[in-house]
């Protein structure tokens, strides 16, 4: 997993340096929003920042270590796993994506002319597959309704009132269909 290097401030303003593990740099920045830590700088960690936190790295070339610096202790993080909503989150991306896709090249070869047409793509458009059509209706409603429920915060009305919602739109979706 990549070393990535922050400084940030804390909920005092004071300016703290360190390293996290991470995924990525959104998961590096959530987890530092997590320990209540405001990210200003954030970039995977070169050497010099890896010997810095993690002390001396011995190297062929090198024979004696350099003298010991005397570094504030990085801030400590628990790893953290994502909860099964954002693997959820990732997936219906990725499918919505995919839809678009056979979406944008199906719409290109029903207008223009193309010197062969693809059966996979004329088979998943909308006249001859509706079911596709709705798991790409229900993918956006998935990801639009989690965002605005990440937006607003989660309390227990406000999800079963979210819920309820994405349900009543796709069911007058299916109704009219």
């Amino acid at each position: 997993m990549p070393l990535f290097y922050y400084e940030a401030l804390d909920p005092d303003g004071k300016r703290i340096q360190g390293t996290v593990d991470a995924i990525s740099a959104q998961a590096a920045r959530a987890a530092l929003r997590q320990d209540h830590l405001e990210a200003e700088e954030l970039h995977e960690a070169t050497l010099d920042e890896r010997k810095k936190f993690e002390g001396y790295i011995p190297t062929p070339q090198t024979k004696t270590p350099p003298p010991q610096k005397t570094v504030p202790a990085p801030v400590k993080t628990e790893k953290k796993y994502y909860p099964f909503v954002d693997t959820l989150r990732l997936y219906a991306g990725w499918l919505l994506a995919w839809y678009c896709l056979v979406y944008a090249i199906g719409a290109y070869q029903n207008t223009k002319e193309t010197f062969t047409n693809i059966p996979y793509v004329e088979g998943l458009l909308p006249p001859y597959s509706s079911i596709v059509f709705s798991f790409t209706i229900a993918s956006f409603l998935f990801l639009l309704l989690t965002t605005i429920h990440k937006i607003l915060g989660g309390t227990p009305v406000r999800n079963l009132g979210l819920f309820l919602l994405g349900i009543a739109i796709f069911s007058l979706y299916r109704i009219n269909v």
